[in-house]
């Protein structure tokens, strides 16, 4: 006589080799990770020979998902299993069979997974291994940045060498890193230096802040490479640059660094620099307008109310949204007059926008304003006022439940009986 137990088991090994046979039976990407997750969530340790079995039987596109789920059921009973399957397949199975031994802190993983770079032929075979070598947190062995500096020699593609930067890059203890990172840096090819230089900045290298800052000072660096150092310098956090970044923002004639210069100057807390940025928010440029407003809030505040009142009613309709949403942001009525007077007067890309910044205001005040264009003569401008009505009476009566698309009139009337005091 069977056991209860024994009943219940074979019950969930049927329900998990029903949810397999809907994994395979799935047609298209989206399929397959919805019954990946419903596996994922299904799979315990008995189901761990099951498993093994069906990662065996294939196919190809569905065996890397089956590793997954080889890992998540049987823990660090499932590294022998995942050893034997890093030795047979294709690369990509493999190398997700040594990440998942990573993920169950067997050291193998690192070790196989080093070894199937160079074997790698296609591009998406050597993305998924550089994917799965690019964080050293889940282990470290020399083998790992020792490959990764040869793939870095041989390989031609840009996008796949600069991804082989980062990973080394990654790897914090291997004492050959600096010294690799630094011979990139020094190198020829201006995108892989800018990845290397990046990093040895954030590790606190002097040498490369005081390269990255020459580099940003010439004003040859694009856009790409200034974000890049820019943000590798945050990360650095060091005010004794911040007098050198003013100096760049000012002479720079790229709109796209300017405005990457005044996030920087904002995220550290470069007070000295308000009266610049007060300036640069009326600059020309919309990007970097916009950029100094939003620098300026995060740096003074309400101390800069009389800036942003000013923008709220004066120029073109995009920049009076801006200045409005700050407003509001800091809970400031004046915010609301800036977007009616965009409404009743902006272009319709104006109003649009006026309009997504009601939809992102959970207040009875942005249905007022919403109701009003909700009979816009442009269609993309009703569409939005609808669903930002839809998401902020969502938000203040999370308890009923509303009409997909009523009639204007009888959203108004409904509003005008339940609108709070």
């Amino acid at each position: 006589m069977i056991s209860l137990l024994a009943v219940v088991a074979l019950a969930a090994r049927d329900d998990v080799a029903d949810l397999i046979a809907k994994l395979r039976a799935a047609g298209d990407v989206s399929a397959r990770y919805q019954w990946t997750n419903a596996l994922s969530m299904a799979v315990k340790p008995q189901h761990l020979p099951l498993l093994l079995k069906e990662t065996d039987a294939g196919p190809a596109a569905i065996r890397p998902l089956l590793i997954r789920l080889v890992a998540e059921a049987g823990g660090k009973d499932a590294a022998p299993g995942l050893r034997t399957l890093c030795q047979k397949f294709e690369i990509a199975s493999r190398a997700e069979a040594a990440y998942s031994l990573m993920t169950l802190e067997d050291e193998s993983g690192m070790k196989i997974l080093s070894a199937l770079l160079p074997k790698a032929e296609t591009d998406d075979d050597k993305r998924a291994i550089l994917n799965h070598l690019w964080g050293g947190y889940l282990g470290e062995t020399a083998e790992a940045v020792s490959a990764l500096t040869a793939f870095l020699e041989r390989e031609k593609r840009l996008d796949l060498r600069r991804q082989a930067v980062r990973a080394i890059a990654s790897y914090r203890k291997d004492p050959a890193v600096l010294p690799t990172l630094r011979k990139i840096a020094a190198g020829e090819d201006q995108n892989l230096r800018t990845e290397a230089l990046a990093e040895l900045v954030r590790r606190g290298d002097d040498e490369a802040l005081e390269e990255a800052l020459k580099t940003l000072e010439e004003g040859k660096a694009g856009a790409i490479v200034a974000f890049t150092l820019l943000s590798a310098i945050e990360w650095n956090n060091k005010k004794a640059v911040l007098p050198r970044l003013r100096a760049v923002l000012e002479t720079c004639s790229d709109k796209n660094v300017r405005a990457a210069l005044i996030r920087t100057l904002a995220n550290l807390k470069d007070d000295k620099s308000l009266a610049l940025l007060t300036k640069l928010s009326e600059d020309p440029e919309e990007g970097v307008a916009r950029a100094a407003v939003e620098a300026v809030i995060k740096l003074a505040g309400k101390g800069q109310l009389e800036l942003l009142k000013k923008a709220c009613l004066e120029g073109d309709g995009q920049r009076r949204v801006e200045a409005a949403e700050a407003l509001l942001q800091l809970d400031r009525p004046e915010g609301f007059e800036g977007i009616k007077g965009v409404l009743e007067t902006g272009k319709s890309f104006e109003r649009l926008r006026a309009v997504m910044a009601l939809g992102r205001m959970r207040r009875k005040e942005s249905i007022d304003l919403l109701l009003d264009i909700i009979d816009d003569k442009d269609e993309t401008v009703r569409t939005q006022a609808r669903q930002g009505i839809n998401a902020v009476l969502t938000a203040l009566f999370p308890y009923l439940r509303f009409e997909a698309n009523p009639a204007a009139d009888k959203l108004r009337a409904w509003w005008l009986k339940n609108r709070p005091k």
